[in-house]
């Protein structure tokens, strides 16, 4: 199961995204996955480093009140939390500085289903090659953790 992040301040923007989001997943028949919303980058970022959540994958407006989307990406890339992010936006002026925080794509609203439908493809490919690279380990308490090998620095059995 994936979990996909959207931030956006405008609820019906969220309803649209998701909406695109289950045609996508009816429509190429893929793995299932929870979405979850957010209506500000500080609620998106204190749930981040507060709960120890990492989405799989981001959906991110820029022009929000607060924290524009830029600046949580970078904050998110300064974490190193590695998530493919997807821009969404209703002006091309900031696509320099997204694919400055690595975007997978940057799309100008409103949306299309095409586009859409080729951001998601661009965003599991580079999600796929991630997990190709990761290892399971069991931890303390019975769970079980995804991650990559480089980023373990001690284990003890």
């Amino acid at each position: 199961m994936y979990f996909i992040a959207l931030c956006d301040d405008d609820v019906r923007e969220l309803d649209i995204i998701e909406d695109y989001l289950t045609s996508y997943q009816k429509s190429k028949e893929t793995d299932e996955y929870r979405i979850d919303r957010f209506q500000s980058a500080e609620e998106l970022l204190e749930r981040i480093t507060e709960k120890e959540y990492v989405p799989d994958l981001l959906f991110l407006d820029i022009f929000m009140s607060g924290k524009t989307g830029i600046e949580a990406a970078g904050e998110l890339r300064k974490q190193d939390c590695g998530m493919p992010i997807v821009f969404l936006t209703t002006s091309k002026e900031y696509a320099l500085e997204a694919y400055g925080v690595d975007a997978v794509q940057y799309l100008v609203k409103p949306l299309t289903q095409e586009r859409f439908f080729h951001a998601m493809d661009m965003a599991f490919q580079q999600m796929k090659m991630a997990l190709e690279n990761q290892i399971v380990v069991k931890v303390a308490g019975g769970g079980i953790r995804q991650m990559k090998a480089d980023d373990i620095i001690y284990c003890e059995s």
